[in-house]
């Protein structure tokens, strides 16, 4: 018995037809989920447990420079924390 006859003889024991049908309505059900009901817009919660000073300047020094991201925290009178969560 070669391949095609073996698919042959499957194809007569099972309706790939029905087969066909019912695994396309399966996947438009999850299609149709997946597309308007699961939630596409996932939302993060943390709470803040302490907030500690990275930075604390007491005194003024003018050639002292403090630079986060491209921002100079002393002249800009910000603070610099370090928050854990």
């Amino acid at each position: 018995m070669n391949i095609a006859e073996a698919l042959h003889k499957a194809e007569r024991r099972f309706p790939t037809g029905l087969l066909g049908f019912i695994l396309a309505i399966i996947l438009a059900i999850f299609w149709a989920y997946d597309r308007f009901i699961a939630d596409k817009h996932p939302q993060l919660y943390f709470d803040i447990q302490t907030s500690t000073s990275v930075l604390d300047i007491k005194e003024n020094l003018p050639k002292l420079n403090i630079f986060f991201d491209n921002i100079d925290i002393r002249q800009q009178n910000l603070s610099l924390r370090n928050l854990l969560h």
